[in-house]
């Protein structure tokens, strides 16, 4: 048994890593709907809590506000549905990064193109994820502005997604969730978020694997 296998069989009562296990990075921002209380189904969300310590909570306003769904995923886990019209959600701004690693669970829905998943607050740059149309004929995730793909996307099923960068450009504009742009509300997203997490660094391939698979064990994914 390795250690982290260890580590995650000692640390982690709900039996599946946590962010919070994690070595080889600090979390910059962590975002789970299954946390927030005091929520009904369908709901609007001001406030999307930060557990990661940092306080960086991401907010909306009376008419941008995501919905809260009670019950989103396979196994009953709520979630917060951006309807791809005008919702979206603003972050602090992050330090600047020489790598960072984003891993989320979401289902997209739709399939308009250039929907920013997350965006920056900034004139001069679309976002670090987006969608989008891509030369080979599928409909992919990737970074922006370089365009590096890092995953094929469902709008039937929910899935954990994510990249590690190891040498980042991202400035420090603030956030925004859903959206991009210095007025925002451009390229909403249209889809389902119950989870994102963001570390400070390109953390290490076992933790990021340990990462992945239990996520998908919380919410019973293939």
């Amino acid at each position: 048994m390795s250690a982290i296998q260890h580590l995650m069989l000692a640390g982690s009562p709900s039996g599946y890593y946590l962010p919070t296990q994690v070595t080889t990075g600090a979390i910059d921002v962590w975002l789970k709907a299954d946390a927030l209380t005091g929520l009904a189904n369908n709901d609007p969300v001001s406030s999307f809590t930060d557990f990661s310590g940092n306080a960086r909570h991401a907010t909306a306003t009376l008419t941008t506000r995501p919905l809260y769904i009670a019950s989103a995923t396979p196994n009953g886990k709520p979630a917060l549905r951006f309807d791809g019209s005008n919702d979206f959600m603003s972050f602090p701004s992050m330090p600047i990064r020489a790598a960072h690693t984003l891993i989320f669970v979401a289902k997209s829905s739709g399939v308009a193109s250039q929907q920013m998943f997350l965006g920056m607050n900034a004139a001069a740059s679309k976002g670090i994820m987006a969608r989008g149309y891509t030369p080979n004929g599928n409909w992919m995730w990737y970074e922006d502005p370089a365009k590096t793909e890092f995953a094929t996307f469902s709008t039937t099923l929910f899935q954990v997604m994510g990249e590690k960068v190891g040498n980042s450009t991202t400035p420090a504009f603030a956030w925004l969730l859903g959206a991009w742009g210095a007025t925002a509300g451009n390229g909403n997203w249209n889809g389902d978020l119950c989870e994102f997490i963001a570390f400070d660094s390109a953390i290490s391939t076992p933790e990021y694997n340990l990462l992945v698979q239990g996520l998908k064990d919380k919410y019973l994914l293939a």
